[in-house]
């Protein structure tokens, strides 16, 4: 059974809040198949006509010391406190 497969009445008995397992799941219908990352780069690599090895691209990480929302990068409760210099 796949995911398209579940009716609204199926649905709604399931989705109540509860983490499932990987075998619950499966069981229930709400996912294909049990796997790793690995298992997942090479099913969508068939998906998608890959041949081969699909090559993964990582973006670079996003600097973290600055916020958009403050001058100098530094939060703003840390810059103006009452008889502290910034």
């Amino acid at each position: 059974m796949s995911g398209s497969e579940l009716n609204i009445e199926r649905v709604k008995a399931l989705a109540d809040g509860r983490v499932y397992t990987g075998e619950s799941a499966l069981k229930n219908g709400l996912i294909d198949q049990i796997g790793n990352y690995e298992d997942a780069l090479k099913e969508t690599a068939v998906m998608v006509g890959i041949k081969g090895d699909p090559q993964v691209v990582t973006p670079p990480k996003v600097r973290e010391d600055f916020d958009p929302r403050s001058v100098d990068g530094r939060h703003q409760d840390r810059q103006f406190k009452p008889g502290k210099i910034a």
